[in-house]
C-alpha cells in the first residue's frame, strides 16, 4: 500500500476476512520498566468549519500515557465498545473483537513525581489514537509522558469525557485526485495548528493535576497524514525533535500539494519497505545542527506503523496469511519502530545518549543483538547540513 494510498478508508487493502475462534490478543509487550498509567482531559483549539455553528470551536480529546509509580488494581479497556463498533465499520474487524483484547495499561495508577518529557502524538486519518496503544505502553513504560491528541472528524470515532462524541461523517469526500491532495495538505496545516494548541496547554499547565511535565523537553511525533502534520513543526525551534512515520510532506500554496520542509529541530522519518521510493527522499533536509534521520524498515508498508496488523492477522483467512507470508511479523515492526523512536528520543529529548541503533553497526552484530546494534531489515541514513 503506497503512503498516498495509506490515508484513506476506502483503499485499505486488507479486506480478506477468516472465521478465527474468539482468542485472548494484548497490546505488544513494552520494553522499559515503568508501569503506565493513563489520563484524558480536552483542549480547545482554532474554529471548526466542518460544523454548521460558526462558533464552533475544535475540541481536541488528549488521551495520555505516562510512567506511573506503581502498577493500579484497575485494567485500561483496549477500547469501548462504541469504539470497537467504530473500528469494525471502518476496518476488517468483526462485531465484538475489542472485548477480546487487553492492555498493558492502569486506569487507577499515579504518574512519577519527576518532571517527565513530553510526546505529543497525532494520529493517521481515520486511525483513531486507539490504534497505536503499543507504541505509547512502551515510550510511557520508559519515561515518556505521551499525549495522543484526536483530531475532529478526522478519526474513526472520538469520545469525549462528558459523553459527547464525533465520528468522521463530516469529512470532506473528495474523488477528484489533485483536490484530494490539496485537501489533505490543508487538513495537515489543520492538524498541525491542534499539535500547537495542545503543545501551549502542556506547557501552560492546562494538564490533569498530578502529572508534570518538562516544558523545556517536549517533541512531537505522529503517523501518515499525522505524521505530515507532526513534520510541520519541525520548523519549531522551541521543540526538542519530531518522529515522522510514513508522513508525506504536504503543502497547500505548491502545485501538485508535495511540498519541502527545511528541519529547524533534529527528524526521525521511519518508513516502509514498500514506500521507499516514495518517502525515502521525502522532501525533509537537514538544518543547522538538525539532522534527518531516515529509518527504512524493509519488508513492511504504510498500516504496520500501528496496531492494526498486529491484531487484524489474528482474524485473517489463510489467503491472506499466504500473500504476506515474506512480510515482517508485525509484532517485530511495532518492537523495531518503538525501539528506533526511543533511541531518537533518549539522544534528542532526554538524556543525549546516543544509542547504537543510529549508526552503522555490522550485520554480525545486527544478528547476535538486534535491540543493541540494529535490525537486519532496517537501512539508516543521516543527512546533516
Amino acid at each position: 500500500m503506497s503512503a498516498r494510498n495509506g490515508v484513506s478508508i476506502a483503499v485499505f487493502v486488507f479486506l480478506c476476512w477468516g472465521t478465527a475462534a474468539a482468542q485472548t490478543l494484548t497490546t505488544v509487550p513494552h520494553s522499559g520498566e515503568a508501569p503506565i498509567g493513563y489520563l484524558n482531559f480536552v483542549v480547545e483549539a482554532g474554529a471548526d468549519e466542518l460544523t454548521p455553528e460558526p462558533r464552533d470551536r475544535r475540541r481536541l480529546l488528549v488521551e495520555t500515557w505516562f510512567p506511573a509509580q506503581s502498577s493500579g488494581t484497575r485494567r485500561k479497556p483496549w477500547a469501548s465498545g462504541a469504539m470497537g463498533a467504530a473500528l469494525s465499520g471502518s476496518f476488517p474487524f468483526p462485531k465484538g473483537f475489542h472485548s477480546n483484547i487487553g492492555t498493558h495499561t492502569w486506569l487507577d495508577a499515579r504518574p512519577v513525581a519527576t518532571a517527565m518529557p513530553a510526546i505529543v502524538f497525532s494520529h493517521g486519518l481515520s486511525f483513531p489514537p486507539t490504534l497505536y496503544q503499543s507504541f505509547f505502553e512502551d515510550l510511557a513504560s520508559r519515561g515518556y509522558a505521551v499525549f495522543a491528541v484526536s483530531h475532529p472528524h478526522g478519526a474513526a470515532l472520538i469520545e469525549y469525557p462528558d459523553g459527547a462524541s464525533l465520528d468522521m461523517s463530516r469529512w470532506p469526500r473528495v474523488s477528484i485526485e489533485v483536490e484530494r491532495q490539496r485537501m489533505l495538505a490543508r487538513a495537515g496545516d489543520e492538524w498541525a495548528a491542534d499539535l500547537s494548541a495542545v503543545i501551549a496547554a502542556i506547557r501552560a499547565g492546562r494538564i490533569p493535576a498530578g502529572l508534570t511535565v518538562d516544558r523545556s523537553r517536549v517533541a512531537v511525533a505522529g503517523h501518515s497524514l499525522g505524521g505530515t502534520a507532526a513534520g510541520k513543526l519541525s520548523r519549531d525551534t522551541t521543540l526538542a525533535a519530531v518522529a515522522v512515520m510514513e508522513g508525506e510532506v504536504r503543502e497547500t500554496d505548491a502545485a501538485d500539494s508535495r511540498g519541502s520542509v527545511q528541519v529547524a529541530v533534529p527528524l526521525l522519518h521511519l518508513v516502509g519497505g514498500y514506500n521507499r521510493l516514495e518517502l525515502e527522499r521525502a522532501s525533509y533536509t537537514p538544518g543547522r545542527h538538525a539532522p534527518v534521520i531516515t529509518a527504512i524498515v524493509n519488508g513492511t508498508g504504510h498500516a504496520y506503523f500501528s496496531d492494526l496488523i498486529h491484531f487484524y492477522r489474528a482474524y485473517a483467512d489463510r489467503a491472506w496469511r499466504t500473500r504476506h507470508r515474506y512480510e515482517v511479523d508485525p509484532d517485530r515492526v511495532i518492537r523495531i519502530a518503538s525501539d528506533y523512536m526511543a533511541a531518537f528520543f533518549d539522544w534528542q529529548v532526554k538524556d543525549g545518549s546516543k544509542s547504537v541503533l543510529l549508526g552503522q553497526p555490522s550485520y554480525g552484530a545486527r544478528v547476535e543483538g538486534p535491540q543493541q546494534a540494529g535490525y537486519v531489515e532496517v537501512d539508516v541514513t543521516i543527512a546533516i547540513q
